[in-house]
Formats: C-alpha cells, structure tokens, sequence
C-alpha cells in the first residue's frame, strides 16, 4: 500500500485538493450582480446576448472574453444553483492546477502545490473564489502563468496566443504580465520578454480606444489625476495591504473565520492535515527547502508594484480584507502565499503547522457563505410567497430594509441588499411578473432631508411623500413610516461596519488618515 502511494502521490495529492474543492464550492449560490445579470438577460434573444450593443455592456467592452463566460452562465443556467458550483469547481481547480504547473519549474512539488493552493484560496480573497461572476478573474494569473510556462520552454507560438487571450480577459491582466515579464528580462532572454509582452501591450491600446470612443472612465481611470492624487492613492494601497495581509484585518478575518466552522468541516481539517504531514514525509526527507528563486520572487513584487499602481490610477479600490470589493486583494495574495511557503514552511511542524491555519481559514470561510447563502435563500422565498408584495400599485417605490451583509461578528462581510439594483434584481426574479414597482434599498447611507431621502454614498436624491412603504426583509413586515420618522428608524438599524476602523471613534487619527486619503468614505462615518 505505501508503495502503491509513492508511485502514485501526484495523483492521489490533485485528487485529493478537487474533492476539498468540491466541498468548499458546494451550496455557495448567487450574490449581488449575480442577481443584476440574471436580470439583465431575462427575456434578451440570442442575438442580443452575444452579439449585445457594445455602448450599453459599457466597461464590460473592455474584457470581452470574461463577459461572454459570464453571459454564457447566466443566460443557459438560470437559477440553477447547482451548476454555478460546478463551474466555481471548474475554475478553481483548473486555475489551481495551471498555476502548480508553472511553479513546478522552479519549487518542489509540494511547495508548488502549496504556493499554488494558498494563493488560489487564499482567505482575503474570497468573493474572487465564490462569487460567481468574478470567477473569469481567477483565470487571467493561470493564463499569465501558462503562457509564461510555454514561452520559458521555447513554445513560442502557443505561448504568445495563450498570452493575447490572457491579456483580453480583462482589466485584470497588466499587473500580471507586466509583473511576470521582468522575470525574462533578468534573465536576459529578451526574445522570449517580447513574444510573452507584446499581446499586453496590444491590450493596452485597444482599453484606451474603446475608452476614447466609449467615452467613459468611471471606475477605471480617475479624471482627475494629477501627481498629488495618484502618490495619496498609492500610499492608500500600501498601507490598506499592511492592514490586510499583516495587519488587524487579517487577524480579525481569521478569528471570525474560524468561529463560523461546522463539524463535519473541523473533521475533514483534521483529515487534509493528517495526509499533509504524510505528504511532506514522503516527499520531503531532507530539512532543507530548496532555496527561493530571486527571479520569481522579482516578477511576483512586480505584480503587486503595477496592481498598486493600476488601482491607484483608478482611485477606486483600496485593499481590504471584507466585502466582495475584496477581489482586488489577489496580487497580494500571489506574493504572501510565495513568502509563507519559502519562508515559513522550512521544516514538517511548521509547514504542517501554517498548513492547519490555512485549511481551516478557508473552511470556515466557505461555510460562511453556505450559511448565508441559506440565510438569501429564505428571504427570497418570503418576498415571493408574501401576498402584500405581490399585490403593490405599480406607482409604489418601496424601501427595502434588512439583510445588508452577512456578519463576522461587528462586521460587515457578503453583500445582499447592500445596494438597490441588486434589491431590485432579487425582487423581479422572486415576484415574476408581479413585479411592476419601484425598490430601493434603506440604509445606514440614507438621511432624509427637506423632503427629500439622500443616499451620501452616490449623492442621489429622491423626493418623497408624507409617508413611505418600507419592507423589512428580516421580519417580512410591511409597514408604511412617516417621512419625519424615517432618520430615526434609519439610527434604529444594524451598522454596517465594512472595516475595523469603523469601529473606532470618529475623532481617532488613524480614521482621518483613511479619509484623507480616500475622502470618499466620509459617507461611511
């Protein structure tokens, strides 16, 4: 039996990480613009799915591939929830396993499985893995990584078209190739620099065509860039990504990860790191790590350099550890996963040891989003048996409180009604037809005002009567509030902390220094 194990380690081992894969994605559902695109698509033909008017898809435009795997899911699948988790089970595990298959060149097999695994499913980055619509994301570093495989092993050709896919997959994709390419340059293989380069910059030059005839910037580039703003911005980011990978962000995110496991997910821990410490006996006799390869480590600092700089131009995007914003944190997470396993894991205990963090970080945190996803479920039940919302005037504009995020402890982590189009989304798929009205959502953002409600986030304002129809989707009660009751029933609300520093009093000069830098979360105050 040992014997039959050794000859066939590769295989249990890639086994063994699509069955934890399997569990992990199991039962994760839909969230946010999940429900905003199945929307969009409910009743669009074929023609105008994929062959869709370029100036109304706006930004998505510019990651043509990443908005047809998405379309192609939502338009064919549905609500089928099933499916979606064997398609997030697809990309993780294929992402995962392109990105073992390029670590492989330079690391033990252990440690590139490691460094593989940690920064697929690396916990500050959770949204990217079980949110569906940025699962695409997930493929833009293995398509990097495969291209730069094929290219380093003189496959010239494949390489260069597996680097012009990976480059228009998205927005996503300069951090990574420009990031990645400094690795040829010190190697001094100049050829294979350009063959991997060129598609990037091919990429580069179609964003900013389609921005000039688009006409659009928001979100992607701020307009009003100077040297001031863009030195704040990525000051913001480095010391947002302290926070997030050193700091109490990612302390907090572990502790309340680990209070959210289930049983059956503490014993399959247990289980994952018995046959860890089995695996690195078998394959790991000597003490000694092979020593960390200065040219990877470069390339992989460059990644994180030209993300910083990427989001700083935007403005948009601070590192964060929760909320689904925290799709950003992937770069970092590519650097810290090659650190911990080279630095850290240099002997069996404390590899086994970082290993046990690890797995039992990311099943707490899958069985948080079960758990919410149950928590959506039954909501979207409710509003689609309660009789008093199927029968609304269509008139009628409807505020919609409750059910803002799921809760890691005093913060706020998985959006749901957290914003009105996804209220509205959610409410046209549970009513069908018999949603004819108008929703919003109500919130800790809104403050009513001289007959008006203002949402301090965005700056809109809409005019309101004496009175107003407010649904609590945690209760399923209906009710209507007077207008001059509505900032005290708003203060009666949960908070929606979205970070540590909320927590703080609004006077503390760590809080000033994140204004500072971003004053756009003076809204979340």
């Amino acid at each position: 039996m040992k014997q039959f194990v050794k000859n066939n380690l590769d295989l249990l081992t890639h086994s063994l990480i699509l069955i934890f894969i399997v569990y992990l994605c199991s039962g994760i559902g839909l969230y946010s613009d999940d429900w905003a695109m199945l929307s969009q698509l409910k009743g669009q033909s074929a023609k105008e799915v994929f062959l869709p008017d370029m100036s109304k898809i706006h930004v998505l435009v510019l990651a043509m591939p990443s908005y047809y795997i998405d379309v192609l899911q939502y338009y064919f699948l549905d609500t089928k929830l099933f499916f979606y988790d064997f398609l997030k089970i697809f990309f993780i595990f294929i992402s995962y396993f392109v990105v073992y298959i390029f670590f492989k060149q330079y690391f033990e097999k252990w440690q590139a499985i490691c460094i593989s695994l940690f920064f697929i499913l690396f916990f500050t980055h959770d949204s990217i893995n079980y949110w569906q619509i940025t699962l695409p994301t997930l493929v833009v570093p293995a398509l990097a990584m495969y291209a730069h495989h094929l290219i380093n092993n003189n496959k010239s050709i494949k390489g260069f078209l597996t680097s012009f896919i990976g480059s228009f997959m998205g927005f996503s994709s300069p951090p990574y190739f420009l990031g990645l390419s400094i690795v040829f340059l010190l190697k001094k293989e100049y050829n294979k620099f350009f063959i991997f380069i060129v598609p990037q910059f091919i990429y580069i030059i179609y964003y900013f065509i389609i921005v000039y005839i688009f006409h659009f910037t928001q979100g992607r580039i701020n307009a009003n860039l100077s040297i001031e703003s863009l030195l704040k911005q990525f000051l913001l980011q480095l010391c947002t990504a302290i926070d997030t990978f050193f700091g109490p962000s990612m302390l907090l995110k572990m502790i309340y990860s680990l209070s959210s496991l289930s049983f059956s997910s503490v014993l399959i821990a247990l289980f994952a790191i018995f046959m860890f410490y089995r695996f690195i006996s078998l394959t790991n006799k000597s003490s000694h790590v092979q020593s960390m390869n200065v040219y990877i480590l470069c390339g992989i600092v460059a990644v994180v350099f030209f993300s910083f700089a990427m989001f700083a131009v935007t403005g948009f995007y601070p590192q964060i550890t929760f909320n689904l914003g925290n799709r950003v944190t992937i770069y970092g997470s590519l650097l810290l996963s090659f650190l911990i396993v080279t630095f850290l894991m240099r002997t069996r205990l404390f590899a086994t040891i970082v290993f046990a963090i690890f797995i039992f970080t990311t099943l707490g945190i899958s069985d948080h989003w079960k758990s919410w996803n149950k928590t959506q479920q039954s909501v979207i039940h409710n509003i689609s048996v309660n009789p008093e919302l199927a029968a609304l005037d269509a008139n009628t504009t409807l505020f919609v409180s409750g059910s803002q995020y799921s809760k890691y402890g005093p913060l706020s982590h998985i959006e749901f009604f957290s914003e009105s189009f996804v209220v509205s989304s959610v409410f046209k798929h549970a009513l069908g037809d018999k949603y004819t009205y108008k929703t919003s959502t109500l919130n800790h953002r809104f403050v009513y005002e001289n007959g008006q409600l203002m949402d301090k986030k965005y700056g809109d304002k809409l005019q309101i009567s004496d009175t107003v129809l407010v649904y609590d989707s945690e209760k399923n009660r209906l009710f209507r509030l007077k207008a001059d009751e509505l900032n005290a029933y708003i203060s009666s609300l949960p908070p929606d902390n979205r970070h540590w520093l909320q927590l703080l009093d609004k006077d503390n000069p760590l809080l000033k220094f994140a204004v500072y830098l971003m004053p756009r979360l003076q809204y979340a105050l």
